[in-house]
């Protein structure tokens, strides 16, 4: 159950990075199109390639335990638990990357909510290359973020940072014991 909620949470995040929330079958097809954020520049192809090198350079969990693709307004959302936790990939007709999410849960054990940390800032630092996350710019500035995200939450239970990095916009979440990351074309 707490999987389940985990999963819904990541979700919302993606979906509101696609625009919004809610029903959108029932606005008109342009209106749909006109939530759907624009390419990252980047195929799925070269995507996963990226996730997979980067992942595995930093010694991350690379394993697949569930994946599922589903039709959406955009073009496709694909959805894939992990061995770290869960990544969520908006794809456009094209297979052009639209967004990229990914989470995990936290639990009592610290090595392994580092581990999570750092593979769930590997996969959103993907779309850029595959570059270890801590050689990078972006990557060193998502973990400060997370850092600090993560803090701010002990007290209020949820605390959320956006920040624009290369025409991008980023976002660090954590809603309870999830932690969440999206990277999207900042509109």
């Amino acid at each position: 159950n707490d999987m389940k909620m985990f999963y819904v949470l990541v979700l919302g995040l993606v979906l509101a990075g696609c625009g919004g929330e809610g029903s959108p079958t029932a606005a008109k097809p342009v209106e749909a199109a006109q939530l759907c954020p624009g390419s990252m520049g980047i195929t799925a192809e070269k995507l996963f390639s990226n996730m997979d090198a980067g992942l595995k350079a930093t010694n991350a969990p690379v394993n697949i335990l569930d994946k599922s693709v589903t039709p959406n307004e955009c073009g496709y959302q694909v959805q894939m638990v992990t061995g770290f936790g869960a990544v969520f990939i908006q794809l456009n007709p094209q297979q052009e990357v639209l967004s990229l999410g990914a989470g995990y849960d936290n639990s009592s054990n610290l090595a392994d909510n580092t581990r999570n940390l750092f593979a769930v800032i590997q996969t959103v630092v993907s779309t850029n290359g595959t570059a270890k996350l801590g050689e990078t710019e972006i990557g060193k500035t998502l973990f400060s973020a997370a850092a600090d995200t993560v803090l701010a939450a002990k007290e209020s239970g949820s605390a959320s940072k956006d920040l624009t990095y290369g025409g991008n916009l980023y976002t660090v979440t954590v809603e309870g014991k999830t932690v969440a990351m999206l990277t999207r074309k900042q509109f």
